[in-house]
């Protein structure tokens, strides 16, 4: 609507948006429209010239695009990127914020005595369980090799982090 909107108001030449369509079945489809005016000789609107298209795929692809960017490959948990990117949000935003970091012991060791497919599987199951913390302002990502980093937002006390802290400890405690 907006689009179509700054179109009709001259504030745009031609229209181009995607939009998503909701079918009953329950799934998303995404649609490019794509249009400009034709006027008459009198230069009043005669058409729209346009073409829409089924852009689901592309619409998945750019989806998928910005996970890679986004994610660890491994962990599948943020990133040192999209870390950094959401701690900027929120110092922008002033929200109170705590940064902590967490990396394996030995893992060196690990990964020489036992081979990389073991220290990976460490790492995975070490995502896995940051990951499963039930704490809304708990935000988890791997920032690279045995590293992780923990960002717990919008506390009013220390006794909060302390607390969440304690979530990290009960999360990691089980041997691996």
């Amino acid at each position: 609507v907006e689009e179509f909107t700054r179109y009709r108001t001259d504030k745009s030449t031609e229209i181009d948006i995607q939009l998503p369509l909701h079918l009953k079945n329950g799934q998303v489809k995404w649609i490019l429209v794509k249009g400009k005016e034709v006027k008459n000789s009198l230069g009043y609107s005669k058409m729209i010239h346009g073409i829409i298209l089924d852009s689901t795929k592309v619409k998945a692809q750019e989806q998928y695009i910005y996970h890679l960017a986004y994610h660890d490959h491994l962990t599948d948990l943020p990133n040192r990127t999209k870390f950094q990117t959401h701690l900027q949000e929120l110092i922008h935003q002033e929200i109170p914020c705590a940064v902590m970091i967490l990396d394996v012991d030995n893992f060196k060791t690990v990964n020489d005595t036992l081979g990389h497919t073991y220290g990976d599987t460490l790492l995975k199951e070490m995502g896995k369980r940051l990951s499963s913390i039930d704490m809304p302002n708990l935000f988890i990502s791997r920032f690279g090799g045995d590293e992780f980093l923990v960002l717990y937002e919008n506390h009013d006390s220390y006794d909060e982090i302390e607390t969440a802290l304690n979530h990290i400890d009960e999360a990691l405690a089980e041997s691996f």
